[in-house]
């Protein structure tokens, strides 16, 4: 009889991993705006275009930062308190960065359910690429705005129904957003240091998310359907912060806040046979290995479908 990998760690180590820590989301949060706030001042007192290009991957990948703290929050990882966690992960981390928390845990409890399949609202079989040549086009799309037009029609999806208070909410949000700008006449610094990384670096930064997490093993029975990548310097720099590239444990136990993930990971990999299954990449840059690079050679075309959870 074949061995079940849907539950592999003892409850004891899940339960220990995943016990949320308000403390280390404020904190993280903190410093990531921090950082956020420090390399635009940096970049402003000593401006040159090189240093603004490192300056806007730096910002985007902190932004990311926050969208996964928003994750966390989608998931109530950030605090035991329920509405704590929702009202901390969207003041401090959804709104800012144009998205609704509520509206993201609606969309992506319904991937973790149904990862890879066509009720998986993530998963679309066209918009993953069947080669490495269309990976960097794709990328190239990203970097330069190009692609961004797709990308606020694919925010669509995110849409859900929300009370009038909390529109008026949103509203006075952005509203005094606009007129704190406006007073202290930063809206230069806004656009260079917040809107340029989010339309540009952001978009290339999920778009290799995505295709690190499910692209290329869809098709593989949970828990395997997905790829853990293991991040270099550079990659933690600039693309993937947080421990959020350790996917496979994140599918297997949604419980376990980003700061555990490593560890989770360890554990899992303790399991010799549970290791030999998984796609374990070293270095996003490894990851365009694993495509094919000329079109001929690309996975053929058909549906996919991998097992649904129930």
């Amino acid at each position: 009889m074949e061995r079940s990998f849907a539950n592999p760690l003892p409850i004891e180590i899940v339960r220990e991993l995943s016990r949320p820590k308000a403390w280390v989301a404020v904190g993280t949060t903190i410093l990531t705006w921090s950082l956020i706030v420090s390399a635009a001042w940096l970049c402003e007192a000593h401006f040159n275009p090189l240093l603004y290009v490192v300056v806007v991957m730096w910002i985007g990948n902190q932004q990311h930062s926050l969208l996964i703290q928003m994750h966390d929050g989608s998931h109530h990882r950030l605090a035991k308190n329920r509405y704590l966690n929702d009202v901390f992960a969207e003041l401090a981390c959804a709104w800012p960065m144009f998205f609704r928390m509520a509206a993201y845990r609606e969309n992506h409890m319904l991937h973790h359910r149904y990862a890879n399949t066509d009720r998986d609202p993530d998963f679309r079989p066209e918009r993953f690429p069947k080669s490495g040549r269309e990976i960097v086009k794709m990328l190239l799309g990203d970097v330069t705005a190009l692609n961004t037009v797709a990308h606020l029609g694919e925010l669509k999806r995110l849409k859900k129904q929300t009370s009038l208070s909390t529109k008026l909410l949103r509203i006075a949000y952005y509203v005094a957003l606009a007129a704190a700008l406006t007073y202290f006449g930063a809206w230069k610094a806004y656009l260079l240091y917040w809107i340029v990384p989010l339309f540009t670096w952001v978009k290339v930064v999920l778009r290799m998310r995505a295709i690190a997490d499910h692209a290329g093993v869809e098709t593989r029975e949970f828990p395997f359907n997905t790829r853990t990548v293991i991040p270099n310097l550079f990659d933690r720099m600039f693309l993937a912060p947080r421990n959020c590239s350790y996917h496979i444990g994140h599918h297997l136990y949604q419980s376990v806040p980003w700061y555990n993930l490593k560890r989770l990971h360890e554990e899992l990999m303790k399991d010799p046979e549970f290791q030999s299954r998984c796609q374990i990449t070293r270095g996003f840059w490894r990851l365009l290995l694993e495509f094919p690079w000329r079109k001929e050679e690309s996975r053929p075309e058909g549906r996919l479908i991998a097992r649904v959870q129930e």
